[in-house]
């Protein structure tokens, strides 16, 4: 039972008894729950504090801790119209693109080096990590709410919440451009940071990662689909229908990542900072730290932790290296390599793609 010492015990039971005297403790509270009836509960519980300035901040804080929380279910009338709605959206959007924070989104292909990358310029720069696929900008929780295999496109209001934050950020999504994203980076001055890496390795490296996740998945009793986006019997397969299952599931992705970037720079519309794996993360960083300081440090300060993080490689924290070496793709052989040669074949026309085809 949700109990609150400011206006006694909730009719609502949704766990062990708890109590709110504190901001915090909604935190804690939505933190143990995982059913909509569960969240509903505590909202109502939220709106029944008496003490306004507690049940203010405790409205705050539960926004922001969980997408599904709600203060109160009991509204006779719309609290805030379309006209009240639409000026607080255009607030937000005056202050986003009226201040001028560090913001940067790596926005690169699964298993390129990416997340080595997104943690050495959190590192480096002292920024905060930001998810900016769901409502308002947050931690990388989005698995835990269900939504491991939701496409990653920028939430507008994810965006605007952590443009209007005074620290600036890093968002580290799988994501591919459009003219629309263009817009959005120069109206809110967001940098974005793509990595090119040879297609083949990146399949063995995914196939080893969604292995290793798969086994973690099964131990916790939870459904691949719904975190992997793969079959059941996926672990059970040799390495050539993983392959294939791969390729049915991704390749569409990995040709429309370069493909979208590639086509975005060349019109115009946006000029991200593309990093090469093999030579600039497998084969050592000092050169592309001296480039990303040259491009995002803001102090020495900035410069030096940078080029410290990057100097870790592997043995940064929540880096999830494999082999971290060129060439393993060769393993991947028939069939499943002319598919991945084939897909590219039809956009021959928008670059030479045996940089990444090799």
């Amino acid at each position: 039972m949700v109990t609150c010492t400011t206006c006694g015990p909730s009719r609502h039971v949704y766990g062990t008894t708890t109590v709110i005297t504190k901001p915090d403790d909604i935190v804690d509270h939505l933190s143990r729950v995982s059913t909509l009836e569960g969240y509903r509960m505590i909202g109502d519980t939220v709106h029944g504090i008496k003490d306004e300035r507690l049940r203010n901040l405790c409205t705050v804080n539960g926004t922001a801790f969980s997408p599904f929380f709600v203060p109160t279910r009991d509204v006779s009338a719309p609290m805030l119209n379309k006209t009240q709605w639409l000026y607080v959206v255009a607030q937000a959007r005056i202050a986003a693109a009226n201040t001028s924070t560090q913001r940067i989104l790596v926005a690169a292909p699964m298993k390129s080096g990416s997340t080595f990358i997104s943690k050495a310029l959190t590192k480096g720069l002292n920024l905060p990590q930001l998810s900016l696929i769901m409502l308002l900008a947050r931690a990388y929780d989005y698995a835990w709410y269900g939504a491991a295999i939701r496409a990653h496109e920028i939430d507008e209001l994810a965006l605007l919440s952590a443009c209007c934050g005074s620290s600036g950020f890093l968002a580290h999504h799988h994501m591919l451009a459009s003219p629309y994203l263009a817009k959005q980076a120069s109206l809110y001055g967001l940098n974005v940071v793509v990595i090119k890496r040879n297609i083949f390795d990146m399949l063995v490296s995914l196939d080893d990662f969604q292995l290793q996740q798969g086994e973690i998945q099964k131990a916790a009793g939870a459904n691949d689909f719904f975190q992997q986006g793969l079959p059941d019997n996926y672990r059970r397969l040799d390495f050539d229908k993983r392959i294939s299952r791969l390729l049915d599931r991704s390749l569409n992705f990995y040709v429309s990542y370069y493909t979208s970037w590639t086509l975005a720079e060349s019109r115009g519309l946006i000029k991200p900072f593309w990093i090469s794996y093999e030579e600039e993360i497998a084969g050592g960083a000092r050169t592309l730290s001296v480039r990303l300081a040259d491009a995002f440090a803001r102090t020495d300060a900035d410069a030096e932790r940078l080029t410290a993080a990057l100097a870790q490689g592997g043995n940064m924290e929540h880096v999830h290296f494999n082999k971290g070496v060129a060439g393993r793709g060769a393993a991947i052989t028939g069939r499943n390599r002319e598919r991945v040669l084939e897909a590219f074949a039809d956009f021959d026309n928008v670059a030479d793609w045996s940089e990444i085809l090799g």
